[in-house]
Protein backbone atom coordinates (compact mmCIF):
# COMPACT_ATOMS: atom_id res chain seq x y z
CA UNK A 1 0.00 0.00 0.00
CA UNK A 2 1.35 3.52 -0.92
CA UNK A 3 -0.12 6.66 -1.06
CA UNK A 4 -3.36 7.52 -0.18
CA UNK A 5 -6.37 5.06 -0.67
CA UNK A 6 -9.19 6.21 -2.94
CA UNK A 7 -12.23 7.62 -1.65
CA UNK A 8 -14.32 4.61 -2.26
CA UNK A 9 -12.29 2.35 -0.59
CA UNK A 10 -13.68 2.59 2.69
CA UNK A 11 -17.23 2.16 1.68
CA UNK A 12 -16.72 -0.64 -0.19
CA UNK A 13 -14.86 -2.07 2.23
CA UNK A 14 -16.95 -1.65 4.92
CA UNK A 15 -20.14 -3.09 2.42
CA UNK A 16 -18.29 -6.13 1.50
CA UNK A 17 -17.36 -7.07 5.06
CA UNK A 18 -21.03 -7.09 6.40
CA UNK A 19 -21.86 -8.98 2.94
CA UNK A 20 -18.67 -11.74 4.29
CA UNK A 21 -20.63 -11.28 7.69
CA UNK A 22 -23.87 -12.22 6.44
CA UNK A 23 -22.90 -14.61 4.21
CA UNK A 24 -20.73 -16.99 6.50
CA UNK A 25 -23.61 -16.92 8.79
CA UNK A 26 -26.10 -18.20 6.07
CA UNK A 27 -23.72 -21.16 4.91
CA UNK A 28 -23.30 -22.22 8.36
CA UNK A 29 -27.47 -22.00 8.13
CA UNK A 30 -27.15 -24.47 5.34
CA UNK A 31 -27.50 -21.74 2.05
CA UNK A 32 -25.01 -22.77 -0.41
CA UNK A 33 -22.64 -19.04 -0.41
CA UNK A 34 -23.65 -18.79 -5.05
CA UNK A 35 -26.99 -18.93 -3.97
CA UNK A 36 -26.98 -16.37 -1.05
CA UNK A 37 -25.03 -14.55 -3.69
CA UNK A 38 -27.42 -14.63 -6.46
CA UNK A 39 -30.35 -13.38 -3.68
CA UNK A 40 -28.29 -10.55 -2.70
CA UNK A 41 -27.21 -9.00 -5.89
CA UNK A 42 -31.19 -9.42 -7.26
CA UNK A 43 -32.40 -8.11 -4.01
CA UNK A 44 -29.57 -4.95 -4.62
CA UNK A 45 -29.24 -4.40 -7.92
CA UNK A 46 -26.87 -0.76 -7.10
CA UNK A 47 -23.84 -3.11 -6.79
CA UNK A 48 -21.90 -2.20 -9.90
CA UNK A 49 -19.71 -5.51 -11.80
CA UNK A 50 -16.85 -4.44 -9.94
CA UNK A 51 -18.60 -4.69 -6.65
CA UNK A 52 -20.24 -7.92 -7.47
CA UNK A 53 -16.38 -9.55 -8.40
CA UNK A 54 -15.00 -8.41 -5.21
CA UNK A 55 -17.65 -9.18 -3.10
CA UNK A 56 -17.69 -12.76 -4.60
CA UNK A 57 -13.84 -13.22 -4.77
CA UNK A 58 -13.86 -12.42 -1.08
CA UNK A 59 -16.97 -14.64 -0.25
CA UNK A 60 -15.29 -17.72 -2.07
CA UNK A 61 -11.46 -17.12 -0.22
CA UNK A 62 -12.84 -16.95 3.22
CA UNK A 63 -14.82 -20.20 2.70
CA UNK A 64 -11.60 -21.60 0.51
CA UNK A 65 -9.13 -20.88 3.60
CA UNK A 66 -11.53 -20.85 6.47
CA UNK A 67 -10.30 -24.06 7.99
CA UNK A 68 -7.05 -21.90 8.80
CA UNK A 69 -8.61 -18.87 9.48
CA UNK A 70 -11.09 -20.10 11.92
CA UNK A 71 -8.56 -21.04 14.41
CA UNK A 72 -7.58 -17.44 14.69
CA UNK A 73 -11.66 -16.54 14.45
CA UNK A 74 -14.57 -18.78 13.97
CA UNK A 75 -15.84 -15.80 12.72
CA UNK A 76 -14.37 -13.20 9.70
CA UNK A 77 -12.37 -10.28 11.21
CA UNK A 78 -11.25 -7.43 9.63
CA UNK A 79 -7.73 -9.13 9.86
CA UNK A 80 -9.17 -12.36 8.68
CA UNK A 81 -11.08 -11.42 5.86
CA UNK A 82 -8.46 -9.50 4.07
CA UNK A 83 -6.23 -12.58 4.88
CA UNK A 84 -8.34 -14.84 2.38
CA UNK A 85 -8.23 -12.66 0.05
CA UNK A 86 -4.52 -11.93 -0.05
CA UNK A 87 -3.86 -15.78 0.03
CA UNK A 88 -5.20 -16.16 -3.05
CA UNK A 89 -4.48 -12.80 -5.23
CA UNK A 90 -1.32 -11.37 -6.96
CA UNK A 91 -2.64 -7.93 -6.20
CA UNK A 92 -4.49 -6.58 -3.46
CA UNK A 93 -7.32 -4.06 -3.79
CA UNK A 94 -8.02 -0.49 -2.12
CA UNK A 95 -10.99 -1.86 -0.07
CA UNK A 96 -8.43 -4.59 1.39
CA UNK A 97 -5.99 -1.85 2.30
CA UNK A 98 -8.53 -0.05 4.26
CA UNK A 99 -8.75 -3.41 6.06
CA UNK A 100 -5.59 -3.70 6.36
CA UNK A 101 -5.32 -0.18 7.67
CA UNK A 102 -8.06 -0.26 9.89
CA UNK A 103 -6.61 -3.14 11.82
CA UNK A 104 -3.37 -1.32 12.70
CA UNK A 105 -5.55 1.49 13.39
CA UNK A 106 -6.54 -0.68 16.05
CA UNK A 107 -3.11 -1.99 16.94
CA UNK A 108 -3.39 -5.73 14.92
CA UNK A 109 -0.43 -5.91 12.64
CA UNK A 110 -1.13 -8.10 9.84
CA UNK A 111 0.99 -8.70 6.60
CA UNK A 112 -0.44 -6.59 3.60
CA UNK A 113 1.31 -8.94 1.39
CA UNK A 114 -0.61 -11.18 -1.50
CA UNK A 115 0.09 -14.85 -1.41
CA UNK A 116 -1.67 -16.00 -4.78
CA UNK A 117 1.51 -17.61 -6.62
CA UNK A 118 2.96 -18.78 -3.29
CA UNK A 119 2.63 -22.59 -2.79
CA UNK A 120 0.46 -24.11 -0.09
CA UNK A 121 3.50 -24.45 2.17
CA UNK A 122 4.69 -20.82 1.62
CA UNK A 123 1.16 -19.78 1.85
CA UNK A 124 1.16 -21.33 5.39
CA UNK A 125 4.41 -20.31 6.51
CA UNK A 126 3.41 -16.46 5.71
CA UNK A 127 0.37 -16.73 7.29
CA UNK A 128 1.91 -17.84 10.52
CA UNK A 129 3.66 -14.83 10.10
CA UNK A 130 0.73 -12.60 10.10
CA UNK A 131 -0.76 -14.54 13.46
CA UNK A 132 1.89 -15.74 15.67
CA UNK A 133 1.02 -18.52 17.94
CA UNK A 134 -0.47 -20.70 14.77
CA UNK A 135 0.42 -23.76 12.72
CA UNK A 136 -1.52 -24.15 9.55
CA UNK A 137 -1.70 -27.55 7.62
CA UNK A 138 -3.38 -29.02 4.80
CA UNK A 139 -5.67 -31.57 7.30
CA UNK A 140 -7.26 -28.18 8.28
CA UNK A 141 -7.87 -27.22 5.28
CA UNK A 142 -11.50 -29.66 5.24
CA UNK A 143 -13.48 -30.85 8.41
CA UNK A 144 -11.05 -33.65 10.39
CA UNK A 145 -13.87 -36.21 9.00
CA UNK A 146 -13.36 -35.94 5.47
CA UNK A 147 -9.61 -37.71 5.77
CA UNK A 148 -11.29 -40.92 6.25
CA UNK A 149 -13.31 -40.88 3.28
CA UNK A 150 -10.81 -40.94 0.70
CA UNK A 151 -10.36 -43.77 -1.77
CA UNK A 152 -7.07 -45.89 -0.80
CA UNK A 153 -4.72 -45.18 -3.35
CA UNK A 154 -4.90 -41.70 -3.40
CA UNK A 155 -2.24 -39.11 -1.72
CA UNK A 156 -4.90 -37.52 0.98
CA UNK A 157 -2.91 -34.30 1.01
CA UNK A 158 -2.96 -33.69 -2.48
CA UNK A 159 -6.86 -34.38 -2.87
CA UNK A 160 -7.28 -31.74 -0.27
CA UNK A 161 -4.30 -28.91 -1.52
CA UNK A 162 -6.43 -29.49 -5.28
CA UNK A 163 -9.48 -27.98 -2.96
CA UNK A 164 -7.66 -25.00 -2.69
CA UNK A 165 -6.90 -23.95 -6.87
CA UNK A 166 -9.90 -22.24 -8.01
CA UNK A 167 -10.44 -24.21 -11.63
CA UNK A 168 -11.18 -22.32 -14.71
CA UNK A 169 -14.78 -22.21 -16.65
CA UNK A 170 -14.90 -24.59 -19.19
CA UNK A 171 -17.32 -24.09 -22.69
CA UNK A 172 -18.36 -27.15 -24.49
CA UNK A 173 -18.89 -25.46 -27.96
CA UNK A 174 -20.96 -26.48 -31.04
CA UNK A 175 -18.75 -23.98 -33.37
CA UNK A 176 -15.54 -23.79 -31.73
CA UNK A 177 -14.04 -21.61 -34.16
CA UNK A 178 -16.65 -18.91 -33.60
CA UNK A 179 -16.18 -18.77 -29.75
CA UNK A 180 -12.41 -18.87 -30.14
CA UNK A 181 -12.77 -15.59 -32.98
CA UNK A 182 -15.23 -14.04 -30.42
CA UNK A 183 -13.32 -14.14 -27.41
CA UNK A 184 -9.87 -13.38 -29.39
CA UNK A 185 -11.75 -9.67 -30.59
CA UNK A 186 -12.16 -9.11 -26.85
CA UNK A 187 -8.87 -10.06 -26.31
CA UNK A 188 -9.98 -12.69 -23.26
CA UNK A 189 -7.45 -15.89 -23.03
CA UNK A 190 -8.52 -19.37 -23.57
CA UNK A 191 -6.64 -22.92 -23.84
CA UNK A 192 -7.94 -25.47 -25.74
CA UNK A 193 -8.49 -29.18 -24.36
CA UNK A 194 -5.45 -31.32 -26.30
CA UNK A 195 -7.75 -33.76 -26.85
CA UNK A 196 -10.88 -32.25 -26.20
CA UNK A 197 -10.75 -29.80 -29.17
CA UNK A 198 -14.78 -28.25 -28.58
CA UNK A 199 -13.38 -28.09 -24.89
CA UNK A 200 -12.34 -24.57 -24.30
CA UNK A 201 -11.18 -23.19 -20.96
CA UNK A 202 -11.61 -19.46 -19.82
CA UNK A 203 -10.72 -17.51 -16.42
CA UNK A 204 -13.29 -17.95 -14.61
CA UNK A 205 -13.35 -14.17 -13.79
CA UNK A 206 -15.27 -13.47 -16.62
CA UNK A 207 -19.27 -12.94 -17.27
CA UNK A 208 -20.11 -14.97 -20.08
CA UNK A 209 -23.64 -13.93 -20.53
CA UNK A 210 -21.94 -10.73 -21.67
CA UNK A 211 -19.21 -11.52 -23.21
CA UNK A 212 -20.76 -14.18 -25.08
CA UNK A 213 -24.34 -12.47 -25.78
CA UNK A 214 -24.00 -12.66 -29.67
CA UNK A 215 -23.09 -17.02 -29.23
CA UNK A 216 -25.78 -17.71 -27.02
CA UNK A 217 -26.77 -21.07 -28.23
CA UNK A 218 -23.39 -21.93 -29.67
CA UNK A 219 -22.02 -22.65 -26.21
CA UNK A 220 -23.16 -25.09 -23.15
CA UNK A 221 -21.22 -23.81 -19.30
CA UNK A 222 -19.71 -27.32 -18.84
CA UNK A 223 -17.24 -28.44 -16.92
CA UNK A 224 -14.23 -30.76 -18.44
CA UNK A 225 -15.04 -33.39 -16.22
CA UNK A 226 -18.96 -33.38 -16.94
CA UNK A 227 -18.11 -33.52 -20.93
CA UNK A 228 -15.82 -36.40 -19.68
CA UNK A 229 -18.76 -38.88 -18.68
CA UNK A 230 -20.89 -37.86 -22.40
CA UNK A 231 -18.37 -38.43 -24.02
CA UNK A 232 -17.98 -41.97 -22.60
CA UNK A 233 -21.93 -42.34 -22.81
CA UNK A 234 -20.81 -42.44 -26.73
CA UNK A 235 -24.16 -42.79 -28.15
CA UNK A 236 -24.97 -43.74 -31.27
CA UNK A 237 -27.40 -43.17 -33.80
CA UNK A 238 -31.15 -44.36 -33.68
CA UNK A 239 -30.45 -45.10 -29.59
CA UNK A 240 -32.71 -44.20 -26.81
CA UNK A 241 -30.97 -42.81 -23.99
CA UNK A 242 -32.92 -42.05 -20.25
CA UNK A 243 -30.90 -39.57 -18.54
CA UNK A 244 -32.06 -40.68 -15.02
CA UNK A 245 -30.88 -37.46 -12.79
CA UNK A 246 -31.19 -34.73 -15.42
CA UNK A 247 -30.89 -31.60 -13.22
CA UNK A 248 -30.88 -28.16 -15.39
CA UNK A 249 -29.71 -30.23 -17.99
CA UNK A 250 -26.24 -30.28 -19.59
CA UNK A 251 -25.88 -33.71 -19.99
CA UNK A 252 -28.88 -33.99 -21.80
CA UNK A 253 -27.71 -31.63 -24.19
CA UNK A 254 -24.61 -33.29 -24.84
CA UNK A 255 -26.15 -36.38 -25.16
CA UNK A 256 -28.47 -34.80 -27.75
CA UNK A 257 -25.58 -32.95 -29.24
CA UNK A 258 -23.89 -36.82 -29.69
CA UNK A 259 -26.59 -38.33 -31.55
CA UNK A 260 -27.52 -35.48 -33.44
CA UNK A 261 -30.76 -35.74 -34.60
CA UNK A 262 -30.91 -39.51 -34.86
CA UNK A 263 -32.40 -40.59 -31.61
CA UNK A 264 -34.15 -39.57 -28.58
CA UNK A 265 -33.13 -39.12 -25.04
CA UNK A 266 -35.52 -38.53 -22.13
CA UNK A 267 -34.98 -36.19 -19.07
CA UNK A 268 -35.93 -37.28 -15.77
CA UNK A 269 -35.34 -35.74 -12.45
CA UNK A 270 -36.85 -36.02 -9.17
CA UNK A 271 -37.91 -32.44 -8.64
CA UNK A 272 -40.00 -30.68 -11.10
CA UNK A 273 -37.67 -29.58 -14.02
CA UNK A 274 -36.63 -26.17 -14.06
CA UNK A 275 -37.38 -23.45 -16.20
CA UNK A 276 -33.25 -23.47 -16.87
CA UNK A 277 -33.74 -26.72 -18.38
CA UNK A 278 -36.38 -25.56 -20.59
CA UNK A 279 -34.89 -22.50 -21.55
CA UNK A 280 -31.83 -24.43 -22.30
CA UNK A 281 -33.03 -27.15 -24.62
CA UNK A 282 -34.54 -24.41 -26.46
CA UNK A 283 -31.99 -22.20 -27.18
CA UNK A 284 -30.00 -25.05 -28.67
CA UNK A 285 -32.47 -26.10 -30.74
CA UNK A 286 -31.74 -30.11 -30.20
CA UNK A 287 -34.20 -32.53 -31.22
CA UNK A 288 -35.57 -35.53 -29.52
CA UNK A 289 -35.74 -34.63 -26.23
CA UNK A 290 -38.05 -35.26 -24.09
CA UNK A 291 -38.75 -34.78 -20.41
CA UNK A 292 -40.66 -35.55 -16.88
CA UNK A 293 -40.86 -35.43 -13.54
CA UNK A 294 -39.98 -38.99 -12.06
CA UNK A 295 -37.86 -40.39 -8.99
CA UNK A 296 -35.22 -42.56 -10.75
CA UNK A 297 -34.87 -44.65 -7.45
CA UNK A 298 -38.40 -46.03 -7.40
CA UNK A 299 -39.67 -45.57 -10.84
CA UNK A 300 -39.32 -46.69 -14.22
CA UNK A 301 -40.17 -44.48 -17.49
CA UNK A 302 -42.11 -46.16 -20.20
CA UNK A 303 -41.80 -47.64 -22.28
CA UNK A 304 -38.61 -49.07 -21.33
CA UNK A 305 -35.99 -50.77 -21.77
CA UNK A 306 -33.46 -48.37 -22.92
CA UNK A 307 -30.29 -48.51 -25.14
CA UNK A 308 -28.59 -46.27 -22.79
CA UNK A 309 -29.16 -45.38 -19.23
CA UNK A 310 -26.95 -42.43 -17.80
CA UNK A 311 -27.10 -41.99 -13.75
CA UNK A 312 -25.28 -39.16 -12.99
CA UNK A 313 -26.78 -39.74 -9.33
CA UNK A 314 -27.14 -37.04 -6.40
CA UNK A 315 -23.92 -36.83 -4.36
CA UNK A 316 -21.78 -35.48 -1.65
CA UNK A 317 -20.22 -32.78 -4.27
CA UNK A 318 -16.87 -33.29 -2.70
CA UNK A 319 -15.44 -33.06 -6.42
CA UNK A 320 -16.64 -29.66 -6.70
CA UNK A 321 -15.13 -28.23 -3.59
CA UNK A 322 -12.16 -26.31 -5.73
CA UNK A 323 -15.66 -24.99 -7.15
CA UNK A 324 -17.83 -24.39 -4.62
CA UNK A 325 -15.57 -24.20 -1.20
CA UNK A 326 -18.74 -23.13 1.08
CA UNK A 327 -20.07 -26.80 0.21
CA UNK A 328 -17.10 -28.47 2.20
CA UNK A 329 -18.70 -26.68 5.68
CA UNK A 330 -22.11 -27.30 4.97
CA UNK A 331 -21.46 -31.24 4.03
CA UNK A 332 -21.87 -34.10 7.10
CA UNK A 333 -20.47 -37.58 7.86
CA UNK A 334 -24.02 -38.95 7.58
CA UNK A 335 -24.76 -37.21 4.01
CA UNK A 336 -22.44 -39.71 2.26
CA UNK A 337 -24.30 -42.57 3.91
CA UNK A 338 -27.48 -41.26 2.90
CA UNK A 339 -26.51 -40.65 -0.45
CA UNK A 340 -24.86 -43.92 -1.18
CA UNK A 341 -27.86 -45.37 -0.72
CA UNK A 342 -30.27 -43.27 -2.71
CA UNK A 343 -27.18 -43.93 -5.51
CA UNK A 344 -27.68 -47.84 -5.10
CA UNK A 345 -31.39 -47.59 -5.47
CA UNK A 346 -31.24 -45.61 -8.49
CA UNK A 347 -28.23 -47.86 -10.48
CA UNK A 348 -30.80 -50.99 -9.41
CA UNK A 349 -33.70 -49.55 -10.83
CA UNK A 350 -31.61 -48.32 -14.10
CA UNK A 351 -30.15 -51.65 -14.73
CA UNK A 352 -33.37 -53.26 -14.87
CA UNK A 353 -34.48 -50.39 -17.56
CA UNK A 354 -31.21 -51.46 -20.31
CA UNK A 355 -31.52 -53.26 -22.72
CA UNK A 356 -29.10 -57.06 -23.58
CA UNK A 357 -26.48 -55.22 -24.82
CA UNK A 358 -26.95 -51.71 -23.46
CA UNK A 359 -24.75 -49.23 -21.74
CA UNK A 360 -24.93 -47.96 -18.80
CA UNK A 361 -22.68 -44.68 -17.11
CA UNK A 362 -23.02 -44.17 -13.75
CA UNK A 363 -21.36 -40.81 -12.52
CA UNK A 364 -20.78 -38.64 -9.39
CA UNK A 365 -18.88 -35.46 -8.62
CA UNK A 366 -16.97 -36.63 -5.43
CA UNK A 367 -14.46 -38.56 -4.41
CA UNK A 368 -15.81 -40.95 -1.61
CA UNK A 369 -14.95 -44.45 -1.01
CA UNK A 370 -18.27 -45.47 -0.14
CA UNK A 371 -20.04 -43.59 -2.87
CA UNK A 372 -17.99 -44.30 -5.57
CA UNK A 373 -16.34 -47.76 -5.66
CA UNK A 374 -18.40 -48.94 -2.84
CA UNK A 375 -21.73 -48.33 -4.57
CA UNK A 376 -20.34 -50.27 -7.92
CA UNK A 377 -18.60 -53.24 -5.88
CA UNK A 378 -22.28 -53.43 -4.84
CA UNK A 379 -24.07 -53.06 -7.52
CA UNK A 380 -21.74 -55.89 -9.38
CA UNK A 381 -22.66 -58.31 -6.85
CA UNK A 382 -26.44 -58.03 -6.91
CA UNK A 383 -26.66 -58.17 -10.60
CA UNK A 384 -24.66 -60.67 -12.45
CA UNK A 385 -25.97 -60.12 -15.46
CA UNK A 386 -23.89 -56.62 -15.89
CA UNK A 387 -20.05 -56.37 -16.14
CA UNK A 388 -17.93 -53.03 -16.43
CA UNK A 389 -17.11 -52.16 -19.69
CA UNK A 390 -13.46 -50.85 -20.83
CA UNK A 391 -13.05 -47.26 -22.16
CA UNK A 392 -10.27 -44.76 -22.89
CA UNK A 393 -9.78 -41.97 -20.57
CA UNK A 394 -11.27 -39.00 -22.74
CA UNK A 395 -8.65 -36.49 -21.54
CA UNK A 396 -6.25 -38.80 -21.54
CA UNK A 397 -6.56 -41.72 -24.11
CA UNK A 398 -5.01 -43.94 -20.99
CA UNK A 399 -6.72 -47.66 -21.32
CA UNK A 400 -9.25 -47.84 -18.42
CA UNK A 401 -10.65 -50.99 -17.21
CA UNK A 402 -14.36 -49.80 -16.50
CA UNK A 403 -13.45 -47.36 -13.79
CA UNK A 404 -12.31 -43.78 -13.67
CA UNK A 405 -11.32 -41.43 -10.97
CA UNK A 406 -10.68 -38.18 -11.92
CA UNK A 407 -9.15 -35.65 -9.63
CA UNK A 408 -9.92 -31.50 -9.54
CA UNK A 409 -6.28 -31.39 -10.56
CA UNK A 410 -6.63 -33.27 -13.49
CA UNK A 411 -8.77 -30.91 -15.36
CA UNK A 412 -8.33 -28.87 -13.86
CA UNK A 413 -11.93 -28.87 -13.17
CA UNK A 414 -14.45 -30.84 -10.87
CA UNK A 415 -13.77 -33.97 -9.43
CA UNK A 416 -15.47 -37.15 -11.18
CA UNK A 417 -16.22 -40.62 -10.58
CA UNK A 418 -17.20 -42.24 -14.11
CA UNK A 419 -18.22 -46.40 -14.44
CA UNK A 420 -19.02 -47.61 -17.85
CA UNK A 421 -21.44 -51.25 -17.60
CA UNK A 422 -22.80 -52.98 -20.03
CA UNK A 423 -25.65 -55.27 -19.17
CA UNK A 424 -24.83 -58.82 -20.89
CA UNK A 425 -28.35 -61.33 -20.21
Amino acid sequence: MTGPLPPYAAGQARVAFSVLQEADETVREGMPADTFLRKLFHQHRNFGSRDRRFVSQLIFSWFRWRGWLAQISNEPTPATAAAAYLLDVTESLPAIDHLLLECRTNGIAVAGQPMGALRPSEKAEALAGCFPGHTFTWKTLVPAWVLDTFPPGHDPEALVLSFQQRPPTWLRCRDTDEIIASLNRQQIPWDRHARMQSALAIDPSWHLAHVLKREAGRYEVQDIASQAVGMLCSPEPGQRWWDACAGSGGKTLHLAELLDGHGAVLATDVRDLSREFERRVAAAGYRGISAIQLDAATTSPQPAPFDGILVDAPCSGMGTWSRNPDARWRTKPEDILAQSMQQEAILANAGACLNVGGILVYSVCTLTDRETTGVVHTFLERHPEISLDPFSNPLTGEAVPGILQLLPADGPGDGMFIARFRKNR
